[in-house]
């Protein structure tokens, strides 16, 4: 062991001495480029009877009393403890004496702690470093001998720890686990067979091995003169030849025995020798033995995991070599290794440890297949055949995941980064009952439209049909409302999403599997949902300029609603983590209208069967943690009007406040845009009477178009599908053929939903009731813009263009009535301008559209908005539908002079400055920012 090895290890392993120890001491034995020899380790070893008092003998005397006080609080220092995870997911120290011998002495010997009188610990990484990992970094051949200049990495072989104790006995230091070239290799092999040499060469001066030699050799030649064999001769032949005398001997007396026991028994010689047919025979039969054993083994190598391959090829004979075994069992040479390894330490048929790798913890699984289930992800699937068996006789609605699974991963990766979890784990996770688009029964419909053509138009030019990259191309981020609406004036623009499909069909210019190619001019086919009279899904084929236009221009458009989307989702999600215990969140949503069938129908039925309402509600609320309830709503009445959902939630509430939370305060409403249903004026101003009527505030929120699918959809599956089956299974007696036996049928039968049944006559008197109420409700101007609407008295209402916005963007009186003339639609023209507030803005903009239906406009905006100097038209077009009510005046077409900055007349901005005081006593009171 080296001196500075030894120095180095203490002041790594705490700064105990402040006086470094002296590396100029004149023994040899401890020159720092030296080992110590062999002659001075038994001395070394008597005199060490502790680590710190070996180091003190070599410590000059000035300085011997300060450190052998330091390095007796060495004795007692404890290293800290390593936590590495590098290689085991263990933690923890192991001391020494708990290791198995033949580790022990090989950490011993890699430790460099051969000759240190402690008892050393160690911690699980570092006794996996030394143990397995210490051999396969070594790539170099040690050169024990000084046999080569150049630095030899081919041919090389591990040093075992016999060899090492050789080597060291040398005085060559070498540590088990390095390995030797070919050449030293040679070199040892040579020095080995001289030493052997040497010792048979040394005379005995052993008088005790003399006398039994002697005493051997007398009793063996009495024995051979018994046997009339010629004895032995008192002067040996040389090395070389004894073996020979031993075999010619043997055969001697084996022929001399037979003579004698042939003659002892009366027989011939010939009775008592086997013919050489027989032992040919013999040996042919072990050959076969051994053959079919061989065959067997590569059998079953075929169907076994590495394990078990592992414990089959500790069979293998010893007498192969490597290479021959790795070719007859058609593995590799490593696995024959890690085989004869293995049968040296535990003997044949062992089984292999066990690796301790990674395990995921339970929390992690928990929250991977929540992850699969959340709605942000994964959409309930409404039909009454969407479900799936779980354990027997449990059924799970599907759920349909809304992408690829390496999308939902790398999702899950951005959202949780420090779980460690592979792709291949996280696919296994995967619940049964969510399932992916395309195996049977994964028909999807009520898929939106607007992402819907966007990916058709992707999937014609070979693109994956996910918006979500390309969309990055145009904003600065994916999570700015001001970038995914308005765009900010950093964000690229369209023009660089323009350049990349161009580059991309320039890159992937092949006709046959991506468009058409016309002789004159490129055209791509693609399809595209249409709305007319109906809805079709029509093929259409475009130059490809005009395609890359037009799909730009989608892309364009769908950054908003794809926004609005994620938005609305994300809040209904944080809402759910965050409520309180006196709030409830409700998701509602009608079902599609159930037709009762039955077994063994005539053929006149099929034409007039009857049906009935269903609606289902999910109820979320807070009681210590987040708890979930379901309700449905039955009922013989068709109309889904005004009446119907006041009726509905009026028996939520009842059931809240009878089973759920007594103390309800508030309400948070979430439901689809159907503009029959729930987003009107009817249903707004019957919401200001919400607390007067049910004693509960409330908050009414939509989702996006086409993104209103919510757990709703999997209650009204499961009741259709069991009532579906009951009555399907009474082929005689016991249909179900109305609402009522329905209901009756689900009380009775379904649990984990609270159903709650209304008559036709029931909602005829709750609309009489609505009907005087309903008679002043008037239209809200862009309506279909909004996504929160919270009332604040019995005829004030405000609302919101995303539910997490900040601020309000219109605040509508329904019994206030204007004093003054609101601009008429048919005033207004298209390309006209005009002053309008949105987003508690006010902004310059050109009319683009006129609606007269929903009674707004399309306006084109231009930046910034006001108050400003001048105005500029974007980069991209900023549109959005601006109910009229909004329109603050008209105003001329600005001037410009540079075709780039446009300016307003002073007139025209007098008008918009003195404009606000004709608005007092309306809906709305904005509130205009003064000039800096």
């Amino acid at each position: 062991m080296r001196k500075s090895d030894l120095i180095r290890a203490i002041e790594q392993t705490t700064p105990i001495l402040d006086i470094p120890i002296p590396n100029n001491i004149t023994q040899n034995t401890l020159a720092p480029t030296q080992y110590v020899p062999v002659s001075y380790i038994n001395n070394i070893k008597n005199k060490m009877n502790s680590f710190a008092n070996w180091i003190i003998d070599y410590v000059p005397e000035p300085i011997k009393n300060v450190a052998n006080e330091k390095l007796t609080s060495l004795k007692s220092t404890k290293v800290n403890v390593h936590h590495l995870t590098t290689y085991t997911s263990l933690l923890g120290i192991e001391p020494f004496e708990d290791i198995i011998e033949y580790e022990r002495e090989i950490l011993m010997w890699r430790t460099g702690l051969s000759i240190i009188n402690i008892k050393p610990t160690t911690c699980l990484h570092h006794k996996h470093v030394y143990l397995k990992r210490y051999t396969t970094k070594l790539t170099r051949c040690c050169n024990p001998f000084n046999t080569h200049n150049k630095t030899i990495k081919g041919s090389l072989r591990e040093i075992n720890l016999d060899t090492a104790k050789y080597l060291c006995s040398k005085g060559k230091f070498v540590v088990p686990g390095k390995k030797l070239c070919t050449q030293c290799r040679h070199k040892l092999a040579s020095e080995e067979s001289e030493e052997n040499e040497l010792e048979m060469k040394l005379p005995e001066d052993n008088m005790e091995k003399d006398l039994i030699l002697e005493s051997t050799r007398s009793l063996l030649n009495s024995t051979l003169c018994e046997l009339e064999v010629s004895l032995l001769k008192v002067h040996l032949p040389k090395t070389s030849n004894k073996p020979s005398l031993g075999k010619r001997k043997i055969k001697q007396v084996e022929e001399a025995v037979i003579k004698k026991l042939a003659t002892a028994l009366d027989i011939t010689e010939s009775d008592l020798v086997a013919p050489k047919n027989e032992i040919l025979k013999e040996i042919q039969t072990k050959a076969g033995d051994l053959d079919f054993l061989v065959e067997c083994m590569k059998e079953k190598l075929k169907v076994s995991n590495r394990r078990q391959q592992l414990q089959i090829l500790t069979l293998t004979p010893k007498s192969w070599s490597i290479r021959k075994a790795a070719k007859e069992f058609s593995v590799s040479k490593h696995k024959i290794q890690n085989a004869k390894f293995l049968r040296d330490q535990k003997g044949i048929i062992a089984y292999p440890d066990v690796v301790e790798r990674h395990r995921i913890g339970k929390d992690v699984i928990e929250l991977v297949k929540l992850f699969y289930c959340d709605d942000e992800y994964s959409r309930q699937m409404p039909g009454k055949k969407d479900c799936v068996s779980v354990g027997g006789k449990k059924y799970m609605s599907k759920k349909l995941i809304l992408c690829n699974l390496k999308e939902l991963y790398v999702a899950y990766k951005t959202k949780y980064p420090g779980h460690k979890i592979g792709f291949s784990k996280f696919c296994s996770l995967r619940p049964k009952w969510c399932i992916l688009a395309g195996p049977k029964g994964t028909h999807s419909v009520c898929v939106c439209t607007i992402h819907q053509n966007v990916k058709l138009m992707l999937s014609a030019i070979g693109l994956e049909p996910s918006y979500h990259e390309i969309i990055e191309k145009i904003v600065c981020s994916r999570k700015s409302k001001v970038c995914m609406i308005h765009r900010c004036n950093s964000c690229p623009g369209i023009q660089h999403a323009q350049n990349y499909f161009q580059q991309y069909l320039a890159q992937n210019d092949d006709p046959k599997e991506q468009y058409d190619s016309d002789e004159n001019e490129q055209s791509v086919d693609f399809k595209q949902w249409t709305t007319t009279d109906r809805t079709e899904l029509l093929t259409i084929k475009l130059p490809l300029n005009e395609f890359i236009e037009l799909l730009c221009k989608k892309l364009d458009n769908i950054t908003s609603h794809s926004f609005i989307a994620k938005s609305q989702s994300s809040y209904l999600k944080n809402l759910k983590e965050t409520i309180s215990i006196d709030e409830a969140i409700v998701l509602a949503d009608f079902a599609e209208n159930y037709t009762f069938v039955v077994q063994d129908e005539i053929q006149s039925y099929h034409w007039s069967k009857s049906q009935c309402s269903l609606h289902p509600v999910v109820i979320y609320y807070n009681k210590v943690k987040l708890e979930i309830s379901s309700l449905c709503v039955i009922s013989d009445d068709l109309n889904h009007d005004v009446g119907f959902i006041n009726e509905v939630m009026h028996k939520t509430i009842n059931h809240i406040k009878t089973h759920l939370c007594p103390t309800i305060k508030k309400i948070h409403y979430f439901s689809d845009g159907c503009a029959g249903q729930y987003k009107n004026y009817k249903h707004f101003y019957n919401l200001c009477h919400h607390a007067q009527d049910f004693s509960v505030c409330c908050i009414w929120n939509f989702f996006a178009t086409s993104h209103g699918k919510s757990p709703c959809d999997g209650i009204g599956g499961t009741v259709k599908r069991l009532v579906a089956t009951a009555s399907l299974q009474s082929p005689t007696t016991g249909h179900i053929l109305s609402s009522q036996a329905m209901f009756e049928y689900c009380k009775k039968s379904i649990s984990g939903i609270t159903f709650v049944y209304v008559s036709a006559e029931e909602m005829e008197l709750v609309r009489n009731k609505l009907t005087d109420r309903l008679l002043i409700a008037t239209t809200i101007p862009g309506t279909r813009s909004f996504h929160q609407f919270i009332p604040s008295s019995h005829s004030i209402i405000k609302m919101k263009r995303v539910s997490d916005d900040d601020h309000f963007s219109l605040t509508f009186d329904f019994l206030k009535k204007q004093k003054y003339e609101i601009i008429k639609i048919d005033n207004v023209l298209m390309s006209q301008y005009l002053f309008c507030k949105y987003d508690d803005f006010y902004w310059l903009g050109m009319v683009y559209e006129v609606d007269k239906e929903n009674d707004d406009f399309m306006v084109k905006f231009m930046h910034p908005h006001y108050p400003s100097r001048s105005y500029h038209w974007p980069n991209r077009d900023d549109n959005c539908w601006v109910p009229r009510m909004n329109v603050i005046c008209l105003v001329k077409t600005p001037s410009t002079s540079s075709g780039r900055q446009y300016q307003i007349s002073k007139e025209d901005e007098n008008l918009f400055e003195q404009h606000p005081q004709k608005w007092s006593g309306t809906g709305f009171q904005p509130h205009f920012p003064t000039r800096s």
